[in-house]
């Protein structure tokens, strides 16, 4: 269930380059929002959210949250070992009082971590199941995955809030 061969043949290398070009691409959709628009909720009429009910800001502060406060937690208890339990995750909670260059800081400084220790991981670390769960290469290759979304959504905030605006306002 929890198993992909293919995600499992992925090179560190590439997972590591992955986490950059990731972090480039939300970096650029980011810079194409207005700075009201990074923290206010996209339009929306009733339930009808177009572009969904986060801002791009929230978008990019889960992304930090979530792989500061799970994925890098996991990839340093591995590089060590693993020894002991698994680390506790923790909740995420939005804060979105944190400027975005310092969302976007730690997230660079976040996933230059991640891709380190990657690169050093031995191979075999990628086949290993977490807690009975997904393989560390799926965890990985979740990482990138979500990083696509959450790119998609800002990038659909950055460049289609005009357009949304007016459809709704058109019914």
């Amino acid at each position: 269930m929890w198993y992909c061969p293919a995600v499992n043949a992925f090179e560190p290398a590439w997972i590591a380059d992955q986490l950059d070009t990731g972090t480039a691409l939300i970096e650029r959709f980011v810079a194409c929002a207005s700075e009201a628009r990074l923290t206010a909720a996209p339009p929306a009429k009733g339930d009808d959210a177009p572009l969904g009910t986060w801002s791009a800001h929230r978008h990019a502060h889960h992304l930090l949250a979530w792989e500061r406060g799970d994925v890098l937690l996991v990839l340093r208890w591995l590089r060590t070992g693993p020894t002991g339990p698994r680390p506790t995750t923790g909740q995420e909670s939005y804060d979105p009082s944190m400027p975005i260059d310092a969302i976007l800081a730690a997230l660079k400084e976040t996933r230059a971590e991640e891709a380190q220790i990657i690169r050093e991981l031995p191979a075999v670390t990628f086949e290993l199941h977490r807690d009975g769960g997904p393989t560390v290469g799926w965890m990985l290759a979740h990482v990138i995955q979500h990083n696509y979304e959450h790119a998609n959504d800002i990038a659909r905030i950055a460049l289609f809030w005009d357009l949304t605006e007016r459809r709704l306002a058109n019914g």
